[in-house]
């Protein structure tokens, strides 16, 4: 789920050669970050990758809800939100 908008945006691009060129930037830039995650969580105890595994799944759930709820706010469906400072031009 995470790659749909890289392929939206690559598909949205109209050239297959800027495409393949986008999504492999993405992948040349997602490597060098999950190649130190996974030398990181080799490192630590079993304990502490437990508790780091559950921080970050709580950071994912809060991450999810903010777009989901900026998304219903939009609908008409109040809920909770935080406020989010989104850019606007100057004019």
């Amino acid at each position: 789920p995470i790659l749909y908008p890289a392929y939206v945006y690559a598909f949205a691009l109209g050239d297959p050669v800027r495409a393949a060129l986008s999504l492999g930037v993405l992948g040349l830039g997602t490597f060098p970050t999950l190649f130190a995650y996974g030398t990181v969580l080799d490192t630590i105890s079993d304990g502490h990758r437990r508790t780091l595994h559950r921080a970050l799944g709580a950071a994912f759930l809060v991450l999810g809800y903010i777009p989901l709820s900026h998304g219903l706010m939009l609908l008409g469906v109040h809920v909770p939100h935080v406020p989010v400072p989104f850019y606007q031009p100057l004019v």
